[in-house]
């Protein structure tokens, strides 16, 4: 689903208004938003409407903000906005319409969701597909380009992995389950910052950390570091049938965390674990 990981779009219209405030603010919005920076670009966006100038679009672009940090009602009501606009263009008309596909998937709306990806065609195929069986799962390369952008998704309880290598590092801030797909999917890192968080068949070269007050369960992974530590936690975890391995040390549990292994492996690590905490082995 390629518009979903595309960085909010530039207008193609003229500016008539603000001068070269406005376009630094613009400039400003979309590199926060590039950097995943989101609720900043919001801000920006949001007081660049003051200027009267591409309405349409920086309609267009908070939705698509509004849904990376999981705010589906907002992102709906900026996709209403956008398509109030007389005269916008063809392209943010259709990509708002998509938009807001997606923030009524995200909503249970699923006849909502199916009109728009209707009236949006080919590029909404992924969507319609999922409003219509009412499961939101994302398959990624096939319906998200990127896995931070199959993550950011609020729409999505379930993300499947394509076996492969993906150079992201992940943050995760909302329950949800990451999988590889009937094989290890291998990510650079992941930081947990939520509860309810599973990880099954997944592979890391730079780690996984566990937030205070976070919890994950994680099923047949492989965790590695070779210049640190592959396994921090800070919350709670449970660790099964998995791999800890080629790290200077293979896990460390900080004083309040706690740590559940059973059927896992320690192995090729300077040091295996170092725990301030209870843990529970089996």
């Amino acid at each position: 689903m390629a518009a979903q990981a595309t960085a909010a779009e530039e207008a193609a219209t003229p500016q008539t208004d603000g001068g070269a405030n406005y376009a630094a603010e613009r400039q400003a919005a979309k590199h926060k938003f590039q950097q995943g920076e989101y609720e900043d670009a919001i801000k920006i966006w949001t007081g660049c409407l003051a200027h009267g100038c591409d309405a349409a679009t920086l309609h267009a672009n908070l939705a698509e903000a509004f849904l990376r940090v999981g705010r589906p009602t907002e992102a709906e009501k900026a996709c209403d906005a956008a398509l109030a606009v007389d005269d916008a263009p063809e392209a943010t008309t259709k990509k708002a319409l998509l938009r807001r596909a997606r923030a009524r998937l995200c909503r249970r709306d699923f006849e909502g969701c199916i009109a728009d990806a209707k009236r949006v065609g080919k590029a909404a195929a992924a969507i319609l597909r999922r409003a219509e069986k009412r499961i939101p799962t994302l398959l990624v390369p096939r319906d998200a380009p990127t896995l931070r952008a199959a993550v950011s998704d609020a729409s999505c309880a379930l993300v499947l992995v394509a076996p492969g290598r993906y150079e992201e590092k992940l943050v995760i801030k909302r329950a949800l389950a990451l999988a590889g797909d009937n094989a290890l999917a291998t990510v650079e890192g992941i930081e947990i910052h939520a509860k309810g968080v599973r990880l099954d068949r997944i592979d890391t070269t730079a780690g996984v950390r566990v937030a205070p007050d976070a919890a994950v369960e994680c099923r047949r992974c492989v965790f590695a570091h070779e210049a640190g530590v592959a396994l921090t936690v800070a919350g709670a975890c449970l660790l099964d049938d998995s791999v800890v391995e080629h790290a200077k040390i293979g896990i460390v549990v900080n004083e309040g965390a706690s740590l559940h292994a059973r059927g896992s492996t320690i192995q090729l690590c300077g040091l295996g674990i170092n725990s301030k905490a209870a843990i529970i082995l089996e």
